[in-house]
This record gives C-alpha cells, structure tokens and sequence, in this order.
C-alpha cells in the first residue's frame, strides 16, 4: 500500500511482503514460536493498538500539547527543523507541516 512508502525499487524491500491480519502470524515450523515467527509489527492503520507513542520536551515545544495521531516519518523532518538542518523535502516522505502544531 501507498502508506508503506515502498517505491518497490530498493535493495530492503522484498519482491514479496506479506501482512497477516491480526491476531495470525506467520511462522516458521522448525523454530519455536520465540525464534520463529513474530507477533508484532501488524499495520497500525488496521490495527491502531500498534501506533507508536511519541513524547517531546524542551525548549523547542509547546507543553503538554496533544497531536492526532501521525506517521513516524514526520519526526525526521521535525528534527531537522529543531537542529536547523537543511533537507530537501521533496526527497523524503515526512512533512514538518505535521508537527508544526507542537512546536514553539
């Protein structure tokens, strides 16, 4: 799906990605579940017990601001703006647009 950021032409990205629906797992039979298989990582757009929690102090934000939820591609851009980097954002999938709102 378009959410994953795949563009299907790099080197990390299986030809094949497989996402059971939760609560399935894939799983190696000649390992235990521990060693074989996973029970976590599921797509938190369908499963929203997933999600990530993200927390920022310091003099860059505002307190105790809450957000919607949002993808973890935006923090990069997010820290960029904090340490004044440069970075094109064109080339990155994240927009500082999105966490604008916490930012002083």
């Amino acid at each position: 799906p378009e959410w994953y950021h795949y563009d299907g032409n790099h080197n990390r990205i299986g030809d094949l990605v497989l996402m059971p629906k939760p609560p399935y797992t894939i799983k190696n039979k000649n390992y235990p579940l521990t060693q074989g298989s996973s029970t976590h990582g599921f797509d938190p757009k369908y499963t929203p017990e997933m999600g990530a929690i993200f927390y920022a102090k310091g003099p860059a934000f505002i307190k105790q601001e809450n957000l919607a939820p949002f993808e973890n591609v935006h923090v990069y851009p997010l820290i960029s703006k904090i340490l004044e980097l440069d970075f094109n954002e064109e080339s990155i999938d994240g927009s500082i647009e999105v966490l604008l709102p916490i930012l002083k």
